[in-house]
């Protein structure tokens, strides 16, 4: 058997997979996100292991599996979340999350300093923004000299987790590449980057992990580790993977051509390619893969699955069925993979009443009332920023065309829509480069909507799969990386051949007229979010 972890935004999802991949147990437990101050998106590392722990003694017990009998152990993290650590390799502060934006001002210092945006789109690829680890660096050391003082190693959630199970400090090859200070053909830290960015002095690049491939083994549990996950000691451990790369091998599209699409809190497309495919002005990036000869090319969307959640709260309790309000787990986590659209009750952790599950589930059902295209109602989804196909920060959501005739279903319809339509714009980015998706894998919690998967082959005009074990993909792709590294599996190439595809939507082309009339619509939406913005952070209020 084979251990693996996805650590999100919301919480850590687990499985078990057997030597021919097979999912033989699954578990959830989430955590909180805390915003102490408009922008930041902050969390406890002890959370991370906690769960880490409360779902490993769980996969074993739902499998009656023997401790002894799991062979290997692989994580998975939220990529872009920094987690400092000191020479014990305890965090020296709370982890700066992949959704924090409070480095603007480091992140603009730090592209004058390479030359300005040109030059750092060709050295680079893209261009950093607040949310950037390189310019989380940035802040850590202009802002709190003491934690920064006290730092020998900036890893990320996937490295915190393997030097708290293993004592051994080091980053996988995919969270190197997504500081954007890494040589992602050789896989080694840029020095002349690295000057560039101000990580100029030798103190200051002693802090950077070794760099590791992602199924190497770094190193046996610890007795203590052992311990608090109630496993043997010595058990191997791999470098582990970001999230993304981490989803691209769970899901199976690990051939270069091959697409997929995550859709849980965010969301990304990711296209497997053999080559860096940057596109910097849509905040396309190529990272490193899990599998040393491609890379994982990919844009990510800021929100998603969390749209919903959002919405359910906003609308609130007022509707039957609706649910007090979000909980930090709903769509990408446990609400349309649990109460939300089974109606069975939570199967991964989560809690049954109270949820947001229970409002994103009430608010699904009222979509299906609506009709393709909403009727004229255009729905951005840029609540936290975005990253692609428009990389802007300062960005903020929008409905658009909204009018008296405009109902309830309308609205959550044209949530759905609107990420459908983002997604398509990002699938049209890449066409125009020359790595054109033909057809998409579809993994996250957002895949156990039915129509939204409908509506996504209809927004994109591409064939859409599902595959089993939708939401636990990542963590599939984790366990499969031990699998790889102990010596279960020859290659990741293999893991091609083992993934299931649950369901197929095609496109239905009848109503392909409205929603290409619906794109131009959104597309229009984006000068005036742009402008809007721009007037907000040139007159600054109470707001």
């Amino acid at each position: 058997m084979y251990l693996g972890h996805d650590l999100g935004t919301g919480g850590d999802k687990a499985v078990l997979i057997n030597s021919d991949g097979v999912v033989v147990a699954e578990a959830f437990h989430p955590y909180g996100l805390d915003h102490p101050r408009p922008g930041w998106a902050e969390q406890d590392p002890a959370w991370y292991w906690e769960a880490v722990c409360a779902t490993t003694r769980a996969v074993l017990a739902q499998a009656g599996c023997d401790p002894a009998d799991v062979a290997g152990v692989g994580y998975a993290g939220q990529m872009l979340t920094m987690v400092p650590l000191d020479a014990d390799a305890v965090p020296t502060r709370k982890a700066i999350s992949w959704l924090d934006a409070r480095a603007t001002d480091e992140a603009a210092r730090i592209t004058r300093r390479l030359g300005g945006a040109r030059l750092v789109k060709l050295a680079v690829g893209a261009v950093p923004s607040a949310k950037d680890v390189v310019a989380k660096w940035s802040w850590i050391r202009r802002n709190e000299p003491a934690v920064w003082a006290r730092t020998v190693a900036l890893t990320d959630a996937t490295g915190y987790l393997v030097a708290r199970s293993t004592a051994v400090v080091c980053a996988d090859h995919t969270a190197g590449g997504g500081t954007g200070m890494m040589n992602r053909t050789r896989r080694t830290w840029s020095r002349p980057l690295l000057f560039a960015s101000g990580m100029a002095s030798l103190r200051s690049q002693a802090k950077l992990p070794t760099l590791r491939g992602c199924t190497e083994v770094v190193g046996g549990l610890t007795a203590q580790a052992a311990f608090d996950l109630g496993l043997v000691p010595g058990t191997p451990v791999v470098a582990g993977v970001g999230d993304v790369p981490a989803a691209q091998v769970g899901s199976g599209a690990v051939l270069p051509g091959a697409a997929h699409v995550c859709l849980g809190t965010s969301a990304w497309l990711c296209v497997t390619t053999s080559s860096v495919a940057d596109i910097a002005a849509n905040g396309v990036y190529s990272l490193p893969a899990a599998d040393l000869s491609t890379f994982a090319t990919v844009g990510e969307m800021e929100t998603a699955g969390e749209c919903l959640d959002w919405l359910a709260a906003l609308l609130g309790p007022s509707a039957p069925g609706d649910a007090a309000g979000p909980t930090n787990g709903g769509i990408a986590d446990v609400g349309i993979a649990g109460v939300g659209i089974a109606g069975v009750g939570p199967t991964d952790g989560g809690s049954a009443g109270g949820s947001s599950a229970d409002g994103v589930g009430a608010l699904m059902a009222v979509a299906a009332e609506a009709p393709p295209g909403c009727d004229g109602l255009t729905f951005a989804p840029w609540l936290f920023g975005e990253r692609a196909p428009v990389n802007d920060t300062s960005l903020r959501g929008a409905l658009l065309g909204v009018s008296l005739e405009h109902t309830r279903a309308h609205v959550v319809r044209a949530v759905l829509e609107g990420v459908a339509h983002n997604l398509r714009w990002l699938v049209e980015v890449m066409a125009d480069h020359g790595i054109a998706p033909t057809r998409l894998r579809v993994i996250g919690g957002g895949v156990r909507s039915d129509l939204w998967m409908q509506i996504i082959a209809d927004v994109t005009g591409l064939v859409v799969d599902t595959v089993d074990h939708p939401q636990y993909a990542g963590a599939r792709g984790a366990a499969l990386l031990a699998a790889v590294g102990t010596g279960g599996l020859g290659s990741l190439a293999e893991v091609a051949g083992l993934t299931h595809v649950a369901a197929t939507f095609h496109p239905d082309r009848s109503v392909a007229a409205v929603h290409d009339r619906g794109h131009r619509a959104f597309r229009a939406a984006l000068p005036a979010a742009q402008a809007h913005a721009r007037v907000l952070r040139s007159h600054p209020g109470a707001w």
